[in-house]
């Protein structure tokens, strides 16, 4: 299965979108995060815990 996060990046924030390839999984998670390394390290957790708990093979980060 294919983890795709989507990111909108300004000066200040990032809007990040979670969701797979498979039908069965809508939009997993959307959040906005401030944009720093906190925040850039929380977005790696979130994709670490996705790939781990649902089997993921492939991850895809577009802006």
């Amino acid at each position: 299965m294919k983890l795709i996060v989507g990111l909108d990046v300004s000066s200040t924030e990032l809007d990040v979108c979670f969701l797979t390839d498979d039908d069965n999984f809508p939009v997993l998670k959307e959040a906005s995060f401030e944009n720093d390394q906190i925040s850039a390290t929380q977005i790696k957790n979130f994709i670490l815990h996705y790939v781990e708990e649902l089997n993921i093979d492939q991850i895809v980060i577009g802006m």
